[in-house]
């Protein structure tokens, strides 16, 4: 079994934007790293471009992020859509190559990651976002994100592909059932700011 890296619409238009090329910027480094570790480990990278950006293809706008870095044998989709597997051919690309397990990043936070984050998830995908390597249209978009939804840092991902190649459930629990717990208890205890940063490092859980 295979797992998958999609980098959401991480596209020249949005880097060319003031408003998010700081957030994208720093999201850059962390994609290009985990997207190496994949391909060094043959994994499956998708690059997902949204087909309206920009005026659409043809346009300088509407290709990858100069910034992003692109090997030969990367998967390409093209979506209409927030969620890169509405109407293409996402799926059956990922399930062509026994993949279950999917890693998101990418643009916008709250818009087209999070659909397509939800998508995966509908899909019967193990399914998590890429600590520090999502941006949206403001740093409160992607906090949320990191908070609310399944996280998973480089680190982890690094040890997942090299020491559990075919075992992505069980790891998978292992590391995401405690993080869930801790992040509720959270919510009702009232445990020190110290405490909290200890646990959070502990199980890579992000501020």
């Amino acid at each position: 079994m295979k797992a998958a890296f999609l980098v959401v619409d991480v596209q020249q238009a949005f880097y060319d934007n003031e408003n998010y090329n700081s957030q994208l910027r720093s999201a850059t480094s962390y994609i290009n790293h985990v997207s190496s570790l994949f391909r060094e480990h043959d994994q499956v990278v998708v690059h997902v471009q949204h087909g309206p950006a920009a005026g659409g293809k043809g346009n300088p706008g509407f290709e990858i992020g100069n910034l992003i870095n692109q090997e030969e044998g990367d998967l390409y989709i093209t979506k209409w859509y927030g969620n890169s597997f509405w109407k293409t051919d996402l799926e059956k690309l990922l399930n062509e190559r026994d993949v279950d397990l999917v890693i998101v990043s990418g643009f916008a936070a709250q818009n087209c990651v999070l659909s397509t984050y939800n998508g995966a998830i509908e899909r019967d995908f193990e399914t998590a976002i890429l600590q520090h390597g999502i941006a949206g249209f403001n740093k409160e978009d992607s906090r949320l994100m990191h908070h609310e939804r399944n996280i998973v840092s480089h680190n982890i991902i690094e040890y997942i592909l090299k020491e559990k190649q075919g075992k992505w459930l069980p790891c998978f629990i292992l590391l995401f059932v405690p993080s869930i717990l801790i992040i509720c208890l959270f919510d009702s205890l009232n445990i020190s700011n110290r405490l909290k940063i200890q646990i959070r490092l502990l199980f890579y859980i992000p501020q």
